[in-house]
């Protein structure tokens, strides 16, 4: 981590936030390297971070595995925000910088009490928080259930009439996997019978089965109020 210059410009995006500058306490504007870990689950919280730019991944750890992946958060994001509304003072997930990044730094425990009175942040962060939780549960259904059954939810919120046109890329991008995995889970689906061609795209060959994968696993990410107005890969 390296101290940076904090000029008004930089400190005028917390704004964005919703927060008012007036009574906040050493504002420090920092450059993360990839790869470094802005905090962690279980640690002590002495700051909450404010994305200024660069690409931020956020988990939850889980012992000898890589960890469920909650979000990314490209230009903005909150980084631990939950320790502002918990009384034990640590982090309880992983943010790892995935590019190099910048961030307002905002020492704890001087700048809570300042934070949770601004009513302009505590809405903002009210509707970020549920739009969190709302990934938390995609992320939790990935681990949960085979791909198909999300694939399944994704058609049926996608399709538009009879046939669903498949944009591939697309499709990978919102569920967050690779192309190929998409394609080799259409070509499941069709083989076991859910699904068959059509002249454009596919159509639902078994409708008792396909309802039977489709459990509304799949929710439409939306925008989270310019907090990450940028992220790329969270909830787009």
């Amino acid at each position: 981590m390296k101290e940076l210059e904090t000029l008004q410009t930089h400190l005028d995006i917390l704004k964005e936030y919703g927060i008012e500058l007036d009574d906040i306490v050493n504002p420090q504007r920092q450059s993360w390297n990839a790869g470094d870990i802005l905090c962690d689950d279980g640690e002590v919280a002495d700051a909450v971070y404010f994305l200024i730019s660069g690409t931020v991944r956020t988990l939850i750890p889980i012992e000898k595995k890589p960890g469920l992946v909650l979000g990314r958060y490209a230009n903005r994001g909150v980084f631990d925000e939950t320790v502002l509304f918990r009384e034990d003072g640590r982090a309880h997930i992983r943010a790892i910088c995935e590019t190099d990044v910048e961030v307002i730094s905002l020492p704890l425990p001087v700048n809570k009490p300042v934070l949770l009175r601004q009513n302009n942040f505590l809405m903002k962060e009210a509707e970020s928080l549920s739009l969190f939780m709302d990934q938390a549960m995609n992320s939790f259904y990935f681990q949960k259930y085979p791909f198909e059954y999300m694939l399944c939810s994704y058609i049926a919120v996608k399709r538009t009439d009879a046939e669903w046109v498949a944009d591939i890329e697309e499709t990978a991008r919102d569920l967050e996997v690779t192309p190929r995995f998409v394609e080799r889970c259409l070509e499941l689906l069709v083989n076991i019978g859910v699904l068959k061609k059509g002249e454009k795209g596919y159509i639902i060959e078994d409708v008792l089965r396909f309802e039977s994968y489709n459990k509304g696993l799949y929710k439409p990410r939306r925008k989270r109020i310019k907090l990450d107005a940028g992220k790329s890969k969270t909830a787009d």
